[in-house]
């Protein structure tokens, strides 16, 4: 049985847009998942400008780096989100397309899927985690770097296509996911959160580099790997958490 609310016309017409192309070439297919689902070729390429633009010698470097921290306060805002928000409640449970039986989705040649019963089939799918971190990242570097920025933004539109062209993800997920993102860039920009965090990070690499650099490198190693290692303990943490509440 389907599980979850109805979908709306713009993701029903979209994802049966691209389903179409499902069988063009099983090589292609294979190629795009194995970029798809490469940390090497979609989160790090991405992650590796947040190290450019701290190092960037154009003469703003205290500038840049505070838009650096910045960017990383609001990735940060962005994980926390998703770490508490039930995004069951947001909308409801919903399958993701690839096991949406009112679509009759395709799978694209030369690709085999995971099952229902897999995290794929259990998992919420609104908002993408993927898009917000990936706007996140991109509007970011917009402040410091505009071609940079742009780059970002277009490659993460690349990549979270191919997530609705292989099932994964519903239009709107992508929508709502770079909302987020958008929104923790800006709230991070504040005055609050420049007054709370901003502004004692920047001070830290001047008085301890070494511990900075460490942290800084597990962060962006983090963001780089997808937020694998997170995902495997955030199940064991939210229960350790509601014992030591409850």
């Amino acid at each position: 049985m389907l599980r979850g609310r109805p979908m709306n016309s713009f993701d029903f017409h979209t994802v049966s847009f691209l389903n179409q192309f499902a069988h063009l070439s099983g090589v292609l297919n294979n190629c795009l998942f194995l970029f798809e689902q490469s940390n090497l070729l979609t989160w790090v390429p991405i992650t590796a400008l947040l190290w450019w633009a701290w190092f960037k010698g154009d003469g703003q470097e205290d500038s840049n780096r505070k838009l650096v921290i910045t960017t990383i306060v609001a990735v940060g805002l962005v994980t926390i989100f998703f770490y508490f928000c039930d995004r069951h409640a947001l909308i409801g449970f919903r399958s993701r397309p690839m096991f949406n039986p009112r679509l009759d989705f395709q799978t694209p040649s030369g690709i085999q899927l995971p099952s229902p019963d897999s995290y794929w089939g259990k998992t919420e799918t609104f908002p993408s985690g993927h898009a917000a971190v990936f706007a996140a990242l991109g509007v970011g570097l917009l402040y410091i770097s505009r071609p940079a920025g742009t780059l970002v933004l277009v490659y993460s539109l690349l990549v979270c296509l191919g997530r609705i062209y292989f099932g994964i993800h519903y239009p709107s997920d992508i929508i709502g996911g770079a909302c987020v993102g958008i929104a923790a860039v800006l709230f991070a920009r504040t005055k609050l959160i420049d007054y709370l965090l901003t502004r004692r990070l920047i001070k830290w690499p001047m008085h301890h580099p070494s511990s900075f650099y460490a942290v800084f490198f597990i962060v962006t190693y983090s963001v780089a790997t997808g937020f694998q290692e997170l995902k495997g303990i955030a199940g064991p943490m939210k229960l350790i958490m509601k014992i030591i509440w409850h």
